[in-house]
C-alpha cells in the first residue's frame, strides 16, 4: 500500500519539516526510509523542500495479514486461490491438498454414516413396537384370558421371534456404526500431518480447535543437515572405492 505526499513550497526560502504520517496496527514500511521520529500515533519524516519547488514523498507498506482458517474446511479450490494470491506456495498448496482429499473421504464417511443412522432409527423403532405388543400379551394385561391362552401363546411367539431377527439386523448396524466413527477420528489426526510435515515452521496449529493460522511473508523451513555419522559412511565408502581402484589399477599395471 502506498501514500503519496505533494509537498509544494511557494516561499522564496528552503523549507525544513515534519511530515507526519498515521501510524497503523500490523503495518510495516518497505521501500522507504526509516522515519526519523516516531510518536504513539505518528511516523515522522523530516524533509527538506527548496524554495519554489514541489516534493514528492511516498510511504510505501506492507499489511502482515493473519488469517485463521478450520482445517475441516480446506478444499482444492481454496488452496488454488491462496497459491493464485501468492499468500501460500506450491509446497503448501500440496499439503493443503492432502488435507483437502482427507476431507472429502471424511465427507463420504458421514454420508454412509448419516443413512446407517437413518436404518438403526427404524430398527430401534421396530424394536420399541414389537416390545410394546409383547407387553399386551403378557400375563399381567389380562388379554390371556380375553382371546384365549393359544393365540395369546401363538402371537406371543411370533413377536418374540420378531424381536430376535430385528436385534439380530440391529447389532451390525451399530457396530458399523461405531467403526465409521473410529474411522473418522483417525482421519481427523492424519489431516493435521501433512500441513505440520510441510508447515512445520510456517503454521500455528490449535490442536484443540483444529484451526490453523496462516501466516503471509514466510520462509519455507530449513533441511536438516546430515548427520556427523552419515557424513562419516559416506567417507568411508569413498574411501573403499578409491582404494580398490587403486589396487585394481597396481594389479592392471603389474
Amino acid at each position: 500500500m502506498k501514500t503519496i505526499y505533494i509537498i509544494e513550497n511557494k516561499n522564496d526560502f528552503d523549507v525544513d519539516l515534519y511530515l507526519e504520517h498515521p501510524k497503523k496496527l500490523n503495518h510495516t514500511l518497505i521501500e522507504t526510509a526509516n522515519p526519523d521520529q516516531v510518536t504513539a500515533n505518528f511516523l515522522r519524516f523530516r524533509l527538506s523542500v527548496p524554495h519554489k519547488d514541489v516534493v514528492k514523498f511516498v510511504v510505501s507498506e506492507r499489511c502482515d495479514v493473519i488469517e485463521t482458517h478450520d482445517l475441516t474446511g480446506v478444499t482444492k479450490k481454496l488452496a488454488k486461490e491462496w497459491e493464485k494470491k501468492n499468500y501460500i506456495n506450491k509446497e503448501f498448496k500440496l499439503a493443503l491438498f492432502a488435507i483437502a482429499r482427507i476431507n472429502s473421504k471424511i465427507h463420504k464417511i458421514k454420508f454412509n454414516k448419516k443413512t446407517l443412522q437413518l436404518s438403526i432409527d427404524d430398527l430401534e423403532s421396530d424394536v420399541s413396537h414389537i416390545e410394546d405388543c409383547l407387553q399386551v400379551f403378557s400375563a399381567e394385561s389380562g388379554v390371556m384370558g380375553f382371546l384365549g391362552l393359544g393365540f395369546t401363546s401363538k402371537a406371543k411367539n411370533f413377536f418374540t421371534g420378531e424381536l430376535n431377527s430385528t436385534q439380530k439386523a440391529l447389532r451390525p448396524k451399530q457396530t458399523e456404526k461405531q467403526a465409521l466413527v473410529k474411522s473418522i477420528k483417525k482421519l481427523r489426526k492424519k489431516e493435521r500431518k501433512p500441513i505440520l510435515k510441510v508447515l512445520k515452521f510456517w503454521a500455528e496449529i490449535d490442536a484443540t480447535t483444529k484451526e490453523v493460522t496462516i501466516k503471509q511473508c514466510l520462509t519455507p523451513p530449513k533441511k536438516e543437515a546430515t548427520s556427523p555419522r552419515k557424513k562419516d559412511k559416506k567417507k568411508e565408502k569413498k574411501e573403499k572405492k578409491e582404494k580398490k581402484e587403486d589396487k585394481k589399477g597396481e594389479e592392471e599395471s603389474n
